[in-house]
């Protein structure tokens, strides 16, 4: 009798294991079953690579793991050619004798680049070579293309370009803490990916809280002329190139809140703005400024030569004449139009 009883309690527990395991499974593989696994092999074609992060998206997988995973597709996709990375290509080796192949046929590219981002992530991909630029297209490119959810754009920090997915609408790109929790960097070049508040700390992009924080700007429109302008809150709807407005000098001396460039700006609205030539050249730089600031970015020897050569002096300029032309315009005459069409008083 009691060895009865003993089979029947082992029975018992044996029952009550195999249903309690029966009850995990059915609660654990519908949630596994939410999220789609991170391929384990790297996609071969771009068509392919946006097939696989639009699967991920709609299965739900997490955000941050579909930036790592991308992220580090481009990195072994594409080598770094202004980086210790280059080396990896046996061609380079020697190239302190003179140009390498892939030098050669990256600076070609460079030199036809029409800066489409379609074209840019094309060239990248087929040909395994890259700077940050090529990097932060190709991110975009497929982003984009697999109709992520989120917003996908492209920023420019003075000599870096990322990509950057889920920004909060309206935030500041200049401002990593206000981009929102769920925000990622997808940035082939460094080969990680990050969140917000690592872009904030990051030297390559804004570089801490130190009070010498790196100016980022918004250059999405620059590659990709159909995206939506970037709107930031609280700035009476304007776009975030007309926030930070003086494109090239911001970049040229890393903040926009530079005292010189508050004498540009103010130039340009005592004397631009309220003039036809001066309207007139106010809106073609504000259609080219940031295509021109990313370029300029790029390049640390001509930001330096720009800044020094040009801009120091044409501030010291301006000072000095600054009696003759920031003078606040006349009150109108009793009985006459006012001002000119444009124009700040």
């Amino acid at each position: 009798m009691s060895h009865d009883r003993g089979r029947d309690r082992r029975g018992g527990y044996l029952r009550a294991a195999v249903l309690l395991s029966v009850c995990l499974m059915l609660i654990v593989l519908p949630v596994n079953a939410w999220a789609a696994d991170l391929p384990a092999t790297d996609p071969d074609t771009l068509d392919e690579a946006v097939r696989v992060v639009r699967t991920l998206d709609q299965a739900g997988t997490p955000r941050d793991e579909i930036a790592a995973w991308l992220t580090g597709v481009l990195d072994r996709r594409m080598v770094n050619v202004n980086s210790f990375e280059r080396m990896s290509i046996p061609g380079n080796w020697l190239s302190v004798f003179g140009e390498s192949a892939a030098d050669k046929a990256f600076g070609e590219w460079r030199d036809r680049n029409d800066f489409d981002y379609r074209h840019t992530a094309e060239w990248a991909w087929e040909n395994r070579l890259s700077q940050c630029s090529e990097q932060a297209n190709t991110a975009y490119y497929i982003l984009k293309h697999a109709g992520v959810a989120g917003n996908v754009r492209i920023l420019t920090a003075p000599g870096h370009e990322i990509a950057v997915w889920g920004m909060a609408d309206g935030a500041d790109p200049n401002d990593p803490t206000t981009w929102g929790g769920d925000a990622w960097v997808v940035d082939g070049w460094l080969g990680k990916a990050l969140s917000a508040a690592e872009a904030q700390e990051n030297p390559y992009l804004k570089g801490g809280t130190s009070g010498n924080e790196r100016v980022i700007i918004e250059s999405t429109n620059s590659f990709d002329p159909e995206a939506p302008p970037w709107k930031v809150s609280g700035s009476g709807g304007e776009t975030a190139g007309e926030e930070i407005d003086c494109f090239v000098a911001t970049i040229a001396y890393g903040t926009p809140v530079a005292q010189e460039i508050a004498v540009l700006r103010t130039f340009r609205e005592r004397v631009l703005r309220p003039r036809p030539a001066g309207r007139a050249f106010i809106g073609w730089y504000e259609r080219n400024g940031p295509g021109l600031a990313r370029w300029v970015a790029r390049h640390d020897t001509v930001r330096s030569a720009l800044r020094e050569g040009f801009l120091r002096p044409l501030d010291a300029l301006l000072r000095v004449g600054r009696p003759l032309w920031d003078r606040p315009a006349e009150e109108p005459a009793p009985g006459s139009l006012g001002p000119p069409v444009g124009g700040r008083p």
